[in-house]
């Protein structure tokens, strides 16, 4: 999944996990 690409980019990007999870917020309220 691509989600959890980014997760992996994120753990080795400290600036990206806010980047992550503000695309997982948008992912999931899309699908909603």
């Amino acid at each position: 999944m691509e989600l959890y690409y980014i997760f992996n980019v994120a753990r080795g990007h400290r600036f990206h996990v806010e980047v992550s999870i503000t695309l997982m917020l948008l992912f999931i309220f899309s699908n909603e």
